[in-house]
């Protein structure tokens, strides 16, 4: 009798203690969710996945800033090595800073307006020097265009460049000398950048830069003094 009772009394309690056991063991759960160590998880999550964002922007601006730097140059540098045969080169000029290029945009030459850029390689200086187009001269279906430097160590520095039918000179001027291009376009695509200094390593300055034939201008007196 006792034992039945006992049986009767304790089966509603072993049901209160399970469904406990289920709300306490959920409450703990809802507590783990909701813990400072996962909310801090979260927020690290968040955290690296915004500097995911950030890097990916950095890096898009990256290569913006290297295609806007690639735009428009005129000539790019090459190794002398990649071709057989070398542009011809004055022999009283020095090799020494000397650098090998080839000419990528000429259309931009003859399409530029006053105000518009355009971007100098000086491979030598390991630059680019931006120039704004100040006036321009054409005479004889050539087109001078005169700039100035902007927005490096090098500005206010002057530059002519001058595109012709089958010709393309440069000249430009920088805090470190000035350099000098030129290039028959008929015959070829490349040409040498070379420094002012060094094509005039060659020149003898002692010297006079013109030669008199006297003896030619004493027969020549002599001959108009006969006829006389």
């Amino acid at each position: 009798m006792i034992w039945r009772w006992r049986n009767q009394l304790c089966r509603p309690l072993l049901v209160i203690g399970v469904c406990a056991a289920i709300l306490l063991g959920s409450a703990l759960l809802w507590r783990s969710w909701e813990s400072p160590g996962l909310g801090q998880n979260a927020d690290v999550r968040q955290e690296q996945g915004a500097a995911r964002n950030e890097q990916s922007a950095e890096s898009t601006l990256v290569d913006s800033r290297e295609a806007d730097e690639n735009t428009g140059l005129l000539w790019v540098e090459i190794d002398e090595s990649t071709l057989a045969i070398l542009p011809p080169y004055t022999e009283e000029w020095s090799v020494e800073g000397r650098a090998l290029v080839e000419v990528l945009n000429t259309d931009r030459l003859w399409a530029a307006q006053v105000g518009d850029r355009l971007a100098l390689p000086v491979p030598q200086l390991g630059t680019t020097f931006r120039s704004v187009v100040d006036e321009i001269d054409e005479d004889v279906g050539a087109r001078a265009l005169v700039g100035t430097i902007t927005g490096s160590d090098a500005d206010g520095h002057r530059n002519v460049v001058t595109i012709g039918p089958t010709s393309l000179f440069a000249f430009i001027d920088t805090p470190n000398g000035t350099y000098e291009f030129a290039i028959d376009l008929a015959l070829h695509q490349h040409g040498w950048l070379v420094p002012t200094s060094s094509m005039l390593a060659g020149w003898d300055f002692s010297q006079p830069d013109y030669f008199i034939d006297r003896d030619r201008d004493t027969g020549s007196d002599a001959d108009s003094g006969t006829s006389r």
